[in-house]
């Protein structure tokens, strides 16, 4: 692959957003999707977001930004932190954050990529 065609396939397939968006194809050939989610600050459920039809969860990760403003953290983390996990219910596709101790007022941002059983 020559350099243009890198660039004009990381523009298509590198893309981030709180919609569901097709990136790539899995070793079995299914579509790869990706969504992010926004949670916070103060979150009053654990519940974040759902995703249809999911089948296989490929690639999932969070970071957390401190009260302050000033921090990202990676998740997860221990609990002495205040960095939360999550996870992602097969059966029902609802993903639901893991806190460890109270919400912290900053905000995370979870991103999932996963097939779906309908591809």
């Amino acid at each position: 692959v020559n350099k243009g065609s890198f660039r004009l396939l990381n523009r298509e397939f590198n893309k981030y957003s709180m919609n569901e968006t097709i990136i790539g194809s899995w070793i079995d050939g299914k579509p790869i999707y990706r969504k992010v989610f926004k949670v916070g600050p103060g979150l009053s459920t654990k519940q974040i977001g759902t995703v249809d039809n999911i089948d296989s969860l490929v690639n999932a990760y969070s970071t957390t930004l401190n009260s302050a403003g000033t921090i990202w953290y990676s998740n997860p983390a221990d609990s002495n932190s205040n960095n939360f996990g999550f996870t992602v219910e097969k059966s029902t596709g609802i993903v639901k954050m893991c806190p460890y101790a109270s919400w912290p007022s900053g905000i995370s941002l979870v991103v999932i990529e996963y097939t779906k059983t309908t591809d």
